[in-house]
């Protein structure tokens, strides 16, 4: 059994490259040629819960038809994004690491399943939840003002997670014959708040690299998801 601190989606991910030949670092490379920060970000994934990221509908479907994926893999890899979501939302409410894998696994063994059955995934939720330094402890993230406002690094992260989800919102039309325009939408939500908390960062912050890649990316996905609600 994986270990319950990675990425549900980056364990299903590893294991279909793997299946190909190939290994997640390969991703930065010909065929695949995606942008080495996303790729960094699924690697730590492998190794721990605390990034959660998922491939873009664009980058996803690169790797699909780079792997050329059959119905199965495809099948699974979205069935480990809707897993994904709800690892997320196990970890956000403080759940252990392996119990929120557990019942990660069981969503999606039971997508698998329904997708098999009837041809769609039926009526699975995904939940999502602010991640990151709970309401509590939020005055003790390292850069904290004086009324223990959260630090630039807290703001960050939680800009990050924001993006993650709406990613993987996005990313599920790629396969699933979902509720298109709910999903839109969440994706909407979850990347309108990434942007938010973005501008919310210090000009300094602002000025590196790290920021303006995420940004772009974030801005990129949020254009989409605009362009495909009309």
């Amino acid at each position: 059994m994986p270990a319950p601190w990675m990425s549900i989606f980056a364990e299903a991910l590893d294991a279909t490259l793997r299946a190909h030949g190939y290994s997640m670092s390969d991703l930065r490379r010909e065929p695949f040629d995606l942008d080495g920060q996303i790729v960094d970000r699924l690697e730590a994934s492998l190794h721990d819960v605390k990034p959660l990221p998922a491939l873009s509908r664009k980058d996803l479907m690169i790797v699909t038809i780079k792997l050329k994926m059959d119905e199965g893999e495809q099948t699974r890899i979205s069935a480990a994004l809707l897993g994904l979501e709800t690892q997320r939302f196990l970890l956000d409410n403080s759940l252990p690491a392996q119990r929120a894998w557990e019942v990660a696994s069981e969503v999606r063994d039971i997508a698998v399943r329904k997708k098999q059955e009837r041809g769609d995934m039926g009526d699975l939720p995904l939940a999502r939840a602010r991640r990151g330094i709970p309401e509590e402890k939020r005055g003790e993230a390292s850069g904290k003002g004086a009324q223990g406002v959260p630090g630039e690094e807290v703001i960050f992260d939680e800009a990050l997670d924001a993006h993650d989800s709406g990613v993987a919102h996005q990313a599920l039309l790629l396969s699933w014959q979902l509720d298109e325009h709910h999903h839109l939408q969440t994706a909407l939500h979850h990347l309108e708040r990434a942007e938010a908390l973005m501008r919310m960062l210090s000009p300094a912050t602002q000025a590196s690299d790290d920021w303006r890649y995420w940004y772009g990316e974030t801005m990129q996905v949020l254009q989409e998801v605009r362009d495909a609600l009309g």
